[in-house]
């Protein structure tokens, strides 16, 4: 093996120099890029407290449609609230001859105190044996937001527009709409939780 004399100079290596404004750009987009995800990965205590108390499964146990309450098996349902996705499916046999479904499915989060949920998935059948009418629309364009006010019960979600509500318990929710459906109708509905 051969050495190498102490006295001999070493090649020079190519030397590297960041341009300082090049850094700065670098150190700026990763400061707003870590920033940004510790925003989006934290809610605030109270945000969380409310999404542990919404999240779930539900199953309906009454319906009041302004003039009668209604329970299974005239109407059943589900509702779910898991990892931000949201899913409803309720069956209305009230009237047999003209029974209605409605199946949906999309996101929902809490942010600022703010419950915000769509449905951009949404088909409700309506009709009998002999014949069905489907309709693929929303039961409202877009987003809908609820303002979240924690009540002695749980919390209470109230619409921008005033006219629905959610009252959330550990054990159940009830739900209100003064607009419901395409025939702006009354409905409250009262769920029952089905998982912890």
């Amino acid at each position: 093996m051969d050495l190498i004399p102490l006295d001999m100079e070493l090649p020079k290596q190519p030397s590297f120099s960041w341009d300082l404004p090049i850094m700065k750009i670098l150190l700026i987009i990763l400061s707003a890029y870590t920033g940004l995800s510790i925003c989006q990965a934290q809610q605030s205590d109270s945000d969380r407290k409310a999404t542990q108390l919404l999240s779930g499964m539900y199953e309906v146990v009454s319906w009041h449609d302004g003039t009668a309450l209604h329970t299974p098996p005239a109407v059943v349902g589900r509702w779910s609230l898991i990892k931000g996705n949201v899913m409803c499916i309720i069956h209305n046999r009230v009237n047999p001859d003209e029974s209605k479904s409605a199946i949906g499915w999309g996101y929902g989060s809490i942010s600022d105190g703010i419950f915000t949920i769509a449905y951009p998935e949404f088909i409700t059948t309506k009709g009998s044996k002999e014949g069905s009418i489907i309709d693929q629309s929303s039961p409202f364009e877009g987003e809908r937001k609820y303002k979240i006010t924690f009540t002695s019960y749980g919390i209470l979600m109230k619409s921008f527009e005033g006219t629905q509500t959610w009252e959330i318990h550990k054990d159940k929710m009830v739900y209100t709409d003064h607009e419901w459906g395409p025939d702006k109708k009354y409905a409250q509905r009262t769920w029952k939780r089905l998982t912890e």
